[in-house]
């Protein structure tokens, strides 16, 4: 989970002001490659589990909430609409807004 302590680069939703606006949209980050990473998720707190989960996959957001639309927090159209037909949204971007894969060119 996104804290203070390990935000580095990242936009953090859980940490954004207020706290209310951002109900159910947490932020985690980790290190890869000697590369933060960032990933968004926003879970419906009223909606029984398991739920579907929608992958919003944005290169060229650079882990930029606004660019993800995000930016109104748990008012965002996405997120009105995720809660709206009971899903969970998971958003993954890129730091430099490409995206990398192991075996490129291979």
């Amino acid at each position: 989970r996104c804290t203070d302590a390990n935000k580095g680069r990242c936009e953090c939703a859980n940490l954004q002001t207020p706290a209310s606006s951002w109900e159910g949209v947490e932020t985690y980050t980790w290190w890869t490659g000697g590369v933060q990473r960032c990933a968004t998720v926003f879970t419906p707190t009223a909606v029984q589990t398991p739920m579907p989960v929608v992958l919003n996959l944005q290169s060229n957001s650079k882990d930029s909430l606004s660019s993800m639309k995000l930016i109104l927090g748990a008012s965002s159209s996405e997120l009105i609409e995720a809660r709206r037909f009971g899903v969970a949204m998971f958003f993954l971007s890129t730091p430099d807004g490409t995206w990398d894969f192991g075996a490129d060119g291979v």
